[in-house]
């Protein structure tokens, strides 16, 4: 990853990088734009997928929405508050940056080195950066994983969801998955050579594509609801968004023949 200095609100200044940069060639690019514009349904699929199934079986406790929905929402809304007003220091999101580069560089078989954080600063060294290398940062939010693994172990001591524990913790999931948003829409706004590697359209498409997909799955966990329903759900809202898109292309098509 590109060594910077994250600073929230503020543009940052970067220096060496430390990944070994290949830029993509021009077949490559026009391929990498043509996947992304495939994601677009799938994320717009994704997002509605995730409403569909509140709809369905969630139960409106709070706000119109199930308690844990409620909770999740309350806890992001609470931090990007708080991220508007505070200026929140970036020290723990560069450590869970740099910590999601090298976890993912070794899961790829990638040679980690030079791993190093100061208050707002960080890098390290990785041998194989490809996509997921380079982009995880922006779409696990490692906090909120820490969190749910907290949720699941004591969910296997007894029951959490629809409790007051249960609640709590949709909460700091919201809250953390707020840290998240907030930090990686900030690192968007900014140049970072994270996010050039692939191309700009294509690295965003991808890293929203990937975000609704962990939201769905968090929403899995923390509720009542089934895997299999929200995929079911989630599949129908897809499909149906890729023949509007393809209906749409179709006619366009079509009009410009005529």
């Amino acid at each position: 990853m590109k060594n910077m200095k994250y600073r929230p609100k503020k543009p940052v200044r970067s220096t060496k990088n430390k990944m070994p940069s290949r830029q993509p060639s021009r077949l490559l690019r026009v391929g990498l734009f043509a996947g992304a514009l495939l994601l677009v349904p799938l994320s717009i699929g994704l997002a509605r997928g995730l409403v569909w199934t509140e709809r369905f079986y969630g139960r409106p406790d709070i706000l119109g929405m199930s308690a844990p929905a409620a909770f999740f929402v309350i806890g992001f809304l609470a931090f990007a508050v708080l991220y508007a007003v505070v200026r929140i220091p970036a020290f723990f999101y560069v450590v869970g940056h740099e910590l999601t580069h090298a976890l993912f560089g070794m899961l790829v078989g990638a040679r980690v080195s030079d791993w190093s954080v100061k208050a707002e600063t960080g890098s390290v060294r990785i041998t194989r950066p490809g996509i997921l290398v380079l982009l995880s940062p922006y779409f696990v939010p490692l906090y909120m994983l820490a969190i749910l693994a907290v949720f699941g172990v004591l969910s296997l001591l007894g029951p959490m969801i629809g409790t007051i524990p249960g609640q709590f913790f949709s909460f700091l999931c919201g809250a953390a998955w707020g840290f998240h948003f907030c930090f990686t829409v900030n690192n968007f706004m900014q140049r970072q050579t994270d996010l050039e590697a692939y191309g700009f359209f294509f690295s965003f498409v991808f890293v929203v594509t990937l975000n609704l997909l962990v939201l769905c799955l968090v929403y899995v966990a923390l509720t009542r609801i089934d895997l299999r329903d929200m995929a079911f759900v989630c599949w129908d809202r897809i499909a149906d968004t890729y023949l509007w898109f393809w209906d749409r292309f179709w006619s366009l098509i079509e009009g410009w023949r005529t």
